[in-house]
């Protein structure tokens, strides 16, 4: 899997997140084309090397007439709907911004999304800076896009009202954080936001390809927005998980069966129940799920809805597992789905085990031992495995 991260902490704008993927994806006058085919818009844009942390960092410079004009958002995104080719993604991404943007600013001003305006020039600026960025991301092919938190909760660029708010609604289903003093503008966290799978510390990876943006600050030392893509390890996962556990004294025990379905249908990569002893003697069961961060409040709302407890127990560990593959055996009995394990960088399969449920059907459909269409279904996977 090919992965991108995105490190923001030093703070977040517009033209650098641009500009960390213009140096990212490299070839500048012909994303400088493309943009302009896209957006069909008249600009000069161009990109310049700054000094910053004893590294030169990427950033944005666009000059275009002020034509003092205010233009209906909706109107004016509705453009670039139906673009074909490679536009189609980035079309799709401009789109959930500016749908995210007049979203934000009809709850914060009370008016319906259809009616939101922007000025013309900042609403081509936040047009071209955008589509630069999307257009980057597709080049790098990247298959899952992840983020450090949004800062947030420090300083901020108005725009039109108090920024602070505004931030805060464009970071809706994100994960931010209050830097002190760290630059967040509104365009730079709704690029962000609209085009990040997940956020949190730095996967594990095979780097391939780096860029540095440029965050530029009217007093004290600039910043930079680090980009990083690579490949995950081809011959394990590498991933964090969640644990989250509970201990259950007072609960009726048939309901532990339609718990675990809830769980495992709100998103649990795995959930199970362990006896234990509680105090005074009182025989209890430890409930313990494990999930990705993302699905954390889904988990925990049906801990607390379909469970006694009042609190539980939330930590991080480090997970590690085989890549997983599926294949069909021809057994006597049937077809039979086998699930293989594969470690190393040739895709050796360690591991086989057939499908439960598929040896049970052929056990009942044949009348014969359940054991029986397992045992077959083994000597054929390796047997198919040993040919390979």
């Amino acid at each position: 899997m090919k992965i991108l991260y995105v490190d923001c902490s030093g703070g977040v704008t517009g033209e650098a997140f641009f500009g960390a993927m213009a140096d990212l994806a490299g070839c500048h006058e012909s994303l400088v084309k493309e943009i302009g085919e896209l957006t069909g818009e008249i600009f000069n844009l161009s990109f310049k090397k700054k000094l910053a942390l004893n590294i030169y960092a990427t950033t944005a410079e666009l000059n275009m007439p002020d034509s003092g004009r205010s233009l209906p958002v909706r109107e004016f995104i509705g453009r670039y709907s139906g673009r074909a080719g490679a536009g189609d993604l980035v079309a799709i991404r401009l789109r959930r911004l500016f749908t995210l943007y007049t979203a934000s600013l009809s709850r914060l001003l009370n008016i319906p999304a259809d009616n939101i305006e922007m000025d013309e020039k900042e609403l081509t600026r936040a047009t071209v800076f955008a589509t630069g960025a999307f257009i980057a991301l597709n080049r790098a092919g990247a298959d899952k896009i992840v983020a450090s938190p949004l800062p947030v909760g420090g300083r901020a660029t108005p725009n039109g009202l108090s920024a602070a708010p505004l931030l805060l609604e464009l970071a809706r289903g994100s994960k931010i954080c209050g830097a002190h003093g760290r630059l967040a503008t509104p365009l730079g966290v709704a690029l962000l936001a609209s085009c990040t799978d997940s956020f949190g510390e730095l996967p594990e990876m095979l780097v391939e390809t780096t860029g540095y943006g440029f965050v530029e600050y009217d007093h004290g030392e600039p910043a930079l927005i680090k980009a990083v893509c690579g490949t995950s390890e081809a011959n394990a996962e590498n991933s964090r998980v969640l644990v989250v556990e509970t201990s259950i004294d007072d609960m009726n025990p048939e309901f532990y069966p339609y718990l675990l379905e809830k769980l495992f249908t709100a998103g649990a990569l795995d959930a199970f129940l362990t006896p234990i002893v509680m105090k005074k003697g009182r025989p209890a069961n430890l409930l313990t799920v494990l999930c990705e961060e993302d699905t954390l409040e889904n988990i925990l709302r049906e801990v607390f809805g379909e469970t006694t407890t009042l609190g539980t127990r939330i930590r991080v560990e480090r997970r590690r597992t085989l890549q997983r593959k599926f294949f069909v055996v021809d057994t006597p009995y049937g077809s039979v789905s086998v699930k293989t394990g594969i470690l190393g960088e040739n895709g050796g399969m360690i591991k086989a085990a057939p499908e439960y449920e598929d040896c049970k059907r052929l056990a009942l459909k044949q009348g014969i031992p359940l054991k029986e269409v397992y045992a077959a279904a083994q000597r054929a996977a390796f047997d198919k495995m040993s040919s390979r």
